[in-house]
């Protein structure tokens, strides 16, 4: 896997139940769309590094990580958590930077009364113009969504094949 020195990459997380997806939404941003967690990598990242990170933020979500001793993530400290990729790696072209960079996606999955814990909240974003509201949307509604970030919705198909 590379770090964030050697290139960029982006990690997109959908944190699912049996039946309910929990999507977050920058109330500052006019656009005002739902969509996946999604976090970009820091100096010296790992991708689950980068997740656990980025549920945090944009989640609320703590991630329980077990490290070895070289700081590397080897398993994760709770059993009510089963965190899994959806696909491996895909490179992608960001048209605003001309740059390319990897996108990892990941699901985590957990009980529904626990994701239901964690819907209704709002989070500081790492930027000065994001402020996170999470909400639990029943997972058979969000293809029907009108405002479910659009390019989200084939990551959404990649994530029903999985289940």
């Amino acid at each position: 896997m590379k770090t964030h020195e050697e290139g960029s990459f982006a990690v997109m997380a959908a944190i699912r139940s049996p039946n309910f997806l929990l999507l977050i939404q920058n109330i500052l941003d006019p656009s005002l769309f739902w969509k996946f967690i999604g976090e970009t990598s820091k100096v010296g990242e790992l991708p689950l590094h980068t997740l656990v990170r980025g549920v945090w933020e944009e989640g609320g979500l703590c991630i329980r990580a077990v490290y070895d001793e070289l700081g590397v993530i080897t398993d994760i400290g709770d059993s009510s958590l089963w965190v899994s990729s959806v696909r491996p790696p895909i490179t992608l072209h960001n048209f605003l930077t001309g740059n390319f960079y990897e996108q990892y996606f990941y699901q985590i999955k957990m009980p529904d009364e626990r994701l239901l814990d964690l819907s209704g909240k709002r989070f500081d974003g790492a930027d000065k113009d994001e402020l996170f509201e999470t909400r639990a949307f029943p997972i058979r509604d969000v293809s029907y969504m009108k405002d479910f970030l659009p390019h989200h919705l084939s990551l959404f198909s990649e994530l029903l094949r999985t289940a």
